[in-house]
Order: structure tokens, then C-alpha cells, then sequence
């Protein structure tokens, strides 16, 4: 079996909420968290200016039912840094789990529903889903063997399900990413995924 058709056994994770350790002050975790997340204006309308957001880093596979096209579905997921690169703070977990369609056209790369949960902690989250594409490498760092990429149309809200100061957002979510899945026979991706989150 291709290394590629492998992809949605390795590639996705479950949410994990940021929220601080057991030992610090809650109110102050939470005026930290505040401080640190991106601002709702960013993609509520109030504001024009895109949120870039980094998943970096490495994770291990964890299977996890979602809700996809109205039916439960069991889809590998992985959990990482979720970082503002406006500022390069991590602010928060990144949640990626893809889903392989059921298409032999790409003998290659994989085509796969891509849902990406956004959790910045204490309830804030958002999260995108859309077809995502998967190709090998030709050139470039040895620390990548895949890139992956999803452009929606114009217009097109990516935004399935958002909580806190994101609810009733939407929004057209661009991804550009690169991973490794050198050791993905033992669960383990690294990601460098960086998402372009639109107002609409």
C-alpha cells in the first residue's frame, strides 16, 4: 500500500482545551488567555484583517467520532501548538482530522475532508472544515514529505461550528501546510500547517 493511501490512519487528533496549569490563579489563566487569543474582530466583520494561525509541531494519532455530512464518523485525529503569527504566540491547540474520500484519481496524493478544530481555551473555539489535497514532496527541506492544501471559492464559508467570542462566525479558511509522515506507521506526524482564516 501507498505511503499516501495511508494518510487517514496517521493524519488528525482530538481537541485539547488550553487552559493552564492546576496551580495558577483561574482568573488570572484567564485574563492570560484573553490577552494572548486572537481578536474576535478579526473574523466577526467588525474587522477586514485575516487571522493567520500555525499548527506546529508533532503529534499522535487518536481516533475520534465526528459529525460529518449528518453522520457519525470515525476519523484519525492529532492535537498540536496553535500559533498567532502576528505575534508568534502559541495561543492555543490545533486540532487536525481528515477523512480519505473514496476516489482513485490520485494515484499519488490523497483528496480528504479536512475538520480543523481552532481551541484557544475557556470555551473559545471555532472550527473549519473542506476538501484538503495531499501530494508528495519533489523538493525542498528533508524534514517534509508531504504538502497539503485546501483553497475554498470565494465567498465560501469553511466555519461548521464556532463557541465563546467566535460564536456565529464565518468565515473562508485557506490552508497552506507541509508534514512528515516518516513515522506515521507508528502514529506520529509532524505538522507545519499555516491557516488563512477570511472575514466574510
Amino acid at each position: 500500500m501507498m505511503m499516501s493511501k495511508l494518510i487517514p490512519v496517521a493524519l488528525c487528533c482530538t481537541a485539547l482545551v488550553a487552559a493552564g496549569c492546576n496551580d495558577r490563579d483561574p482568573v488570572r489563566a484567564e485574563r492570560e488567555t484573553a490577552t494572548a487569543a486572537p481578536s474576535a474582530s478579526r473574523v466577526s466583520g467588525q474587522g477586514r484583517q485575516p487571522m493567520i494561525l500555525n499548527l506546529r509541531g508533532t503529534g499522535m494519532a487518536e481516533m475520534r467520532t465526528l459529525v460529518i455530512d449528518g453522520r457519525p464518523t470515525t476519523v484519525p485525529c492529532f492535537t498540536v501548538d496553535l500559533i498567532d503569527m502576528h505575534n508568534g504566540r502559541v495561543v492555543g491547540k490545533g486540532t487536525d482530522c481528515l477523512q480519505a474520500t473514496p476516489d482513485d484519481r490520485y494515484p499519488d496524493g490523497l483528496e480528504v475532508v479536512g475538520t480543523t478544530i481552532f481551541d484557544f481555551g475557556n470555551g473559545h473555539t471555532f472550527t473549519s472544515r473542506g476538501l484538503t489535497s495531499v501530494q508528495p514532496t519533489t523538493h525542498g527541506s528533508p524534514e517534509i514529505t508531504h504538502i497539503t492544501g485546501a483553497i475554498p471559492p470565494e465567498g465560501e464559508n469553511s466555519i461548521v461550528e464556532a463557541t465563546g467570542r467566535y460564536q456565529r462566525m464565518q468565515a473562508r479558511v485557506r490552508l497552506s501546510g507541509a508534514v512528515n509522515m516518516s513515522r506515521m506507521e507508528q502514529g506520529q506526524v509532524y505538522f507545519d500547517c499555516i491557516f488563512v482564516v477570511h472575514p466574510l
